[in-house]
């Protein structure tokens, strides 16, 4: 960043605009910036950090009482360069502050500009311009503050500090905090979220239960068996099926056929009544289409009577409008007579009473103007007076301003007098404060300590209770597992029972089947010894002799195979309830080993024992279930106060190392406090820190004082000077009413004589009377004649219209009448005609048969219906004959393929819903399994993240890493300013560090013999803490991306002797080769005489435009 230009106006002591140019400044590589003490020197900086960053340093609340006390507004506007590798840009920020009260102030105009061709605005909003700023630098305001000023003897002291005082200092420098404690809070943060989600982890799988690769496993081998076994009961229910279908179809067939039968018998005994029918609707469609022959010749009849009673209507309404036609024209030949009688003479008259009626309001307005003109008159003589009054009052103002103002003056003196000591008052205040905010910040610490300390022992507390909990938890958990497996030893008995009794059902099933086909078999043969006759053969042997021909055994039952079926399915079903609770049972008790308890075993009923085992299975349900909820309830509670556990450990832990550090930080405030009293009474001996406060009270007192007569002074120019151009107002204001109201008198005495004249030609048009009455008269009598002939007229046309629209309706009645007549001759002649093709004698006749279309529909389509339901009966019961051919099913077959095929039925719906349970187990299970893997993977990496922060705990712990940190830092400015002293000393003398981080001289010249920084000499200090200040800013500076060209050197030079003086400044002036302005701010003659280019800053004087800046070339 290289400056180019800056103007201040209204900032601190500067009043009137001033500009620096610092191209022509830092052209030259050092630069002075000369004045005394109080001039505004560091002034600058504050308006080039005001500009860039919107506040002050040194302001109280970055803004405060910046403002001069003389002036309303503040303005600063800072040019500047910025270069790297891709160019040079150069942008300019202007700021304007005003005045809010006597302290505070507001922002009225803030900036920021990119110099193109055309200029480009780039923020014109505070925040943004500061967002902006602050990005294009990448410094914050307290970085560029530290690289661009090196105040005075810090640099020398860094340079003399112990290794551990060094690091604090550069710790402070460059915000290396953010490796300590806020490093350490966040992993702190890190871990505890680790650990956090790795109990939940262990939770969810509490919750998903015994969801490993082997319990998968064996769920579907499970499956397998379970689908085989279904698939084959599903061929045999196929198979029976088919025959049920095909049987049942049989059956519908013949049923059918029995009922369509039937159906055409009944058919067959409605024929008659459907023949009689159809020759009733013959008839009624004959008359129904003759008929409106018949309807037409009565339409006409009555049509040609109508016509004849409209005819001789019209011919009286023709005469009616023949008698009004006449009158109307007699009418309208007398209104219009009338009319031209008259109107000449009203014309004339209106238009001499509309001349008349013109001249009265010209007459009134004449009027109101002389009113008007009276009035302004007499507020003219009244501001007369008015303004010699304030003549008057004007004088003798401004005698009594000038009077006071010479007070003013005087008091100005004395109070100027009395602010002396301000410079030196302030900077102790100033140092005060900085004891005061070290001592706030101690009180802080220990209200954090003693914080700290209380909750580390409500922290102990926590933890022991949080112990207790836990112990009381595994302790429940214990006794539930206990219970989980007594349960899971009744659950193993009535397995073992089940089993048993499975296995007696398998052979009384197997042995009641083979008795049932050895009672079929001898059924099916004494069936075909009944179907033997004699010297036929023998279907089965071929035999045609049959001695000994096989009896027909007794009936064999078939329900005790069906019971002992039914019972064997019942011990199926619970003994794959029982493996569901062993398997739920044992899942409980691995989650219950987990925690400490050992594993379950199975156990042995005592034998003889017998019990009802469908009332056991559900007791044992119920005691499952309860098991599981009470195993989950205690292990979520022992799970959340192991995790409480934790949680109070590691707060303990962590209160303990924050006791620590706030110990630490404690004990260094304290120090830092002692040393900034003893400097303090050091540099400030003729005040005391108990004092001093009411001592800078009575300054700003003093100095409250002189900026308020400072004000009234300035406040008395512009008041005089108010005075004064009132005194002159005022004359001219009375000058320039005297010939205005001469002025309106004319004007008043001219309107005046042409009112009369204006009264004298109305009397000549009007008379006497008002000539807006007589002419609204005279009107109304033209509009009655004009409107009475229009009405005539209209009148007379309305007649004539309505007489001609008569006389044309009256010969149309005419044509219609006749046209009537001819069309019912026709209509009666068709009449005839078409009766005479028909059965019926007269229209009489044809009334009587005919019916409604509805009724001749109903009739048609119940006979369509019936034909239709014969011909259908009769084609089905074909189709059907056809179909059943020779076979046919008996009831009694037909009921025992049912009853077969439904027991089949049954029982392979209940494999098809123990199938799709033991399906939607283990899909169940096969996505826990995926859970469980994918939570078996995070807890894996989980472990190893909180073992990585538990070991970054162990090597953060304290402020080794901060130190380490610093350390590093110190090295690099160190290899930096070694580099730079190089240069000064023309390689006589480098810079190093020794094994305890202490600074050691490496003098070159002499074989480079190392040697303490303590001896050296002035200069050499000088010149080795200059090296280290460059190369701490410019390690500064590293944090933004373009490099600050330019700083201000703030050092005591006033102590130098001229040897050394003259050492200080050839090193100066050697800073020219590495594009780096230096600004030396002195007071000291002897650098102002050695240094080309300079800046002088002139000190404000009472009452004038305030510091003033100039340049000054050798």
């Amino acid at each position: 960043m290289k400056p180019i230009s800056l103007t201040i106006a209204g900032l601190h002591s500067f009043r009137e605009k001033q500009t620096i140019d610092f191209t022509a400044l830092c052209d030259g590589g050092v630069f002075g910036i000369f004045g005394p003490t109080g001039s505004g020197k560091s002034t600058i900086l504050d308006a080039i950090t005001l500009a860039l960053f919107g506040s002050v340093g040194r302001a109280a609340n970055r803004t405060q009482a910046i403002i001069n006390h003389a002036e309303k507004e503040l303005f600063v506007s800072f040019t500047f360069e910025l270069e790297n590798a891709a160019g040079a840009k150069r942008y300019t920020v202007e700021r304007s502050l005003k005045r809010a009260d006597e302290w505070r102030t507001r922002s009225a105009v803030c900036r920021l500009i990119e110099h193109q061709a055309e200029p480009v605005v780039l923020a014109d909003k505070l925040s943004d311009v500061d967002k902006a700023v602050v990005q294009l630098l990448g410094l914050t305001m307290e970085d560029f503050t530290r690289a661009v000023v090196l105040p005075q003897g810090k640099f020398a002291e860094f340079l003399s500090l112990k290794g551990a005082e060094r690091r604090q200092m550069l710790q402070r420098l460059f915000h290396l905090e953010r490796y300590g404690d806020e490093l350490n809070k966040k992993l702190k943060e890190r871990l505890a979220a680790a650990e956090q989600e790795w109990q939940k982890i262990e939770a969810e799988k509490a919750g998903l239960g015994d969801a490993s690769k082997a319990a998968l496993e064996q769920a579907e081998a499970e499956e397998r068996e379970l689908a085989a076994l279904f698939a084959k009961r599903k061929k045999e229910l196929e198979k029976i099926e088919a025959d049920v279908e095909r049987a049942r179809q049989l059956r519908a067939w013949q049923q059918e056929k029995e009922a369509v039968e039937a159906e055409l018998s009944a058919l067959r005994r409605r024929e008659p009544e459907v023949r009689a029918l159809e020759a009733k609707k013959g008839r009624a469609e004959q008359a129904e289409r003759i008929w409106p022959y018949w309807e037409q010749y009565e339409q006409m009849r009555l049509l040609q009577a109508a016509a004849l009673q409209r005819q001789e209507a019209a011919l009286r309404q023709l005469e009616a409008a023949q008698a009004h036609y006449e009158d109307a024209v007699r009418r309208y030949e007398q209104a219009r007579q009338e009319k031209a009688r008259r109107e000449p003479e009203l014309l004339a008259q209106m238009e001499r009473l509309r001349q008349a009626e013109q001249l009265e309001r010209q007459m009134e307005t004449l009027k109101a103007e002389l009113a008007a003109l009276h009035e302004e008159w007499n507020r003219l003589a009244d501001r007369e007076k008015a303004v010699q009054r304030q003549f008057e009052e004007a004088e003798a103002w401004y005698a009594r301003g000038l009077a006071r103002q010479q007070e003013l003056k005087e008091e100005l003196q004395r109070h100027a007098a009395a602010l002396a000591d301000k410079d030196e008052i302030e900077r102790a205040c100033e140092e005060k404060r900085r004891i005061e905010q070290t001592v706030s910040a101690l009180a802080r610490v220990d209200v954090q300590l003693q914080q700290k300390e209380a909750a580390w022992r409500q922290a102990e507390r926590e933890r022991a209770e949080r112990e207790r909990r836990a112990a009381a938890a595994g302790a429940r958990l214990h006794q539930l597992f206990q219970l989980v497996e007594q349960t899971h030893h009744s659950v193993c008995s009535r397995q073992q029972d089940i089993e048993k009794r499975l296995h007696v059902l398998r052979r009384q099933i197997e042995a009641e089947q083979q008795r049932i086909e050895e009672a079929q078999t001898a059924e099916l043969a004494a069936v075909l010894a009944e179907r033997l006759r004699p010297g036929e053969p023998c279907p089965v042997c071929g035999s045609r002799e049959h001695p000994h021909p096989s009896a027909r055994p007794q009936t064999v039952a078939s329900g005790r195979l069906s019971e002992l079926e039914q019972e064997r399915q019942r011990c199926e079903q619970d003994l794959q309830t029982l493996f569901s609770f062993k398997a739920q049972l044992e899942q409980l008790a691995a989650l219950a080993a987990s925690h400490g308890t050992p594993p379950v075993q199975a156990a042995v009923r005592p034998a003889g024992e017998t019990v009802d085992m469908a009332v056991e299975v559900r007791a044992l349900g119920q005691d499952v279930i309860e098991r599981k909820e009470a195993v989950y309830r205690a292990l979520s509670q022992w799970n959340e106060a192991e995790a409480a556990r934790r949680e109070a450990e590691n707060a303990c832990r962590w209160a303990a190392a924050d006791i620590e550090a706030l110990q630490a930080e404690k004990q260094r405030l304290e120090e830092e406090k002692q040393q900034l009293e003893r400097q303090w009474r050091e540099a400030h001996p003729s005040f005391s820190l108990e004092t001093i406060a009411v001592v800078y009270e009575q300054l700003r007192e003093q100095e409250k004082m002189w900026r308020d007569v400072q004000k009234r002074l300035e406040d008395s120019v512009p008041f005089l000077e108010e005075k004064q151009r009132a005194k002159e107002q005022a004359a001219e204001e009375r000058r320039r009413l005297e010939a205005e109201r001469v002025r309106l008198e004319s004007l008043m005495s001219a309107k005046q004589e042409l009112w009369k004249e204006y009264e004298r030609q109305r009397h000549e048009k009007a008379g006497p009377g008002p000539a807006g009455v007589q002419l609204r008269e005279a009107e109304a009598e033209w509009r009655r004649l004009q409107n009475g002939e229009q009405q005539a007229y209209d009148e007379w046309q309305r007649a004539q219209q309505q007489y001609q629209a008569t006389e044309s309706e009256a010969k149309a009645a005419k044509q219609a009448c006749e046209e009537a007549a001819r069309r019912e001759e026709e209509a009666l002649a068709r009449w005839r005609r078409a009766l005479a093709g028909t059965v019926f004698a007269d229209a009489e006749e044809v009334r009587m048969s005919r019916a409604a279309k509805a009724q001749c529909d109903e009739w048609d389509e119940a006979i369509r219906l019936y034909w239709r339901q014969v011909e259908q009966a009769e084609h089905r019961r074909a189709q059907l004959a056809a179909v059943i051919g020779e076979e046919a099913v008996s009831a009694e077959q037909w009921e025992m393929m049912q009853q077969v095929y439904n027991e089949l039925k049954a029982h392979t719906e209940m494999m098809t819903e123990q199938l799709g349970a033991v399906r939607g187990k283990v899909a169940e299970l096969r996505k826990k399994h995926v859970r469980f893997v994918e939570l078996e993977a995070r807890q894996a990496t989980l472990g190893r993240q909180i073992e990585r922060y538990k070991q970054l705990q162990t090597l953060l712990r304290g402020n080794s890493f901060v130190e380490f940190m610093a350390e590093e830092q110190l090295e690099q400015v160190t290899i930096m300013a070694s580099e730079r002293l190089q240069q000064l000393t023309r390689h006589r003398y480098a810079l190093e560090l020794d094994s305890q981080g202490g600074f050691l001289i490496r003098d070159d010249a002499n074989g480079g013999v190392r040697r303490p920084v303590s001896t050296l000499s002035g200069g050499e200090t000088f010149l080795t803490s200059l090296s280290l200040a460059l190369a701490l800013s410019a390690q500064i500076q590293l944090r933004g991306e373009y490099p600050l060209r330019f700083f201000f050197l703030d050092e005591g030079f006033g102590t130098l002797d001229a040897e050394l003086l003259d050492t200080v400044v050839s090193a100066l002036e050697k800073l020219h080769t590495q594009q780096l302005a230096v600004g030396v701010i002195s007071h000291v003659q002897e650098i102002r005489n050695r240094l080309p280019r300079r800046l002088i800053v002139e000190p404000a004087e009472p009452s004038g435009p305030g510091t003033r800046v100039r340049l000054e070339w050798m």
